[in-house]
């Protein structure tokens, strides 16, 4: 998901002849960052992930892989990662180290604290298109911003819907997720609609900006119809059945919101 993010924000930004091998490089250089983080993110949390039947079969809690061993690999794919973002462009490369800062010293501890770790992993998800758009071209503009918006407000249903299928896992776990405590899912329906809604809005944007036209602002009218449709279901009736339609299409929605968008930018 974030090689894909990475690449769409890179061509979104492009407006002439492609130049694919700065694309490989950024899309190469995010996808080693980004897989560092998450092997530190797996060493830090090994014990707690043995406690849920959803991440006890990872390497480190099942006891496939050492910690010492995970370390030196996440290591060498942050610093390998740093070191391609750096040769590529500066502000692309500061991105990198916050998405990967963010997610592992604020996210990943967060998790153990408040409910507002969702919100705040949101974060470190929503930095690789702009990272793709920086790249390509040479700023932190508007097209930026939007990208970052639709992937910081895509997630939150995303994670919520995930979150009430999991949060029996999540409560064993000692992770004070929204889900969990909230017996009626009242808090966690209501939470899921708004930002569903914000992120139809969003995705509506980018026609304001040059950079989706007739085409893409009709599709992505109806995904996000369809999207804020399950959310309304899922507040009216918190059930799993529901959170697990929700958390499925949304997987779907957002590669095809991105394809659309890049689609009717190409032609």
């Amino acid at each position: 998901m974030v090689v894909m993010t990475t690449a769409a924000g890179f061509v979104l930004g492009q407006s002439s002849v492609m130049p694919w091998q700065r694309l490989l490089w950024v899309v190469v250089g995010t996808a080693f960052i980004s897989g560092g983080a998450s092997v530190f993110n797996h060493y830090v949390e090994r014990e707690v992930d043995k406690l849920m039947p959803r991440t006890a079969n990872r390497p480190l809690p099942a006891g496939r892989l050492s910690p010492k061993l995970a370390m030196a690999y996440g290591s060498w794919l942050t610093v390998v990662g740093v070191v391609l973002l750096g040769m590529l462009d500066r502000t692309v490369m500061v991105l990198g180290l916050i998405a990967w800062a963010s997610y592992l010293f604020v996210y990943t501890p967060l998790k153990r604290r408040s409910w507002l770790a969702t919100l705040a992993g949101t974060v470190p998800g929503a930095l690789p298109p702009m990272m793709g758009w920086v790249a390509a071209t040479d700023q932190l503009s508007a097209g930026g911003w939007i990208l970052f918006g639709l992937l910081f407000c895509w997630q939150m249903p995303h994670s919520y819907a995930i979150a009430w299928l999991c949060r029996d896992q999540y409560q064993a776990a000692g992770m004070p997720l929204l889900s969990v405590g909230d017996l009626g899912g009242k808090r966690t329906a209501t939470q899921t609609l708004g930002f569903t809604a914000a992120l139809v809005l969003v995705s509506l944007t980018p026609v304001m900006f040059d950079l989706g036209g007739i085409a893409y602002t009709v599709g992505a009218a109806l995904l996000g119809g369809w999207f804020l449709r399950l959310a309304w279901t899922f507040a009216r009736e918190v059930s799993n059945p529901n959170a697990r339609k929700l958390m499925l299409y949304s997987v779907a929605y957002l590669p095809a919101v991105l394809l659309l968008l890049v689609v009717d930018r190409l032609i």
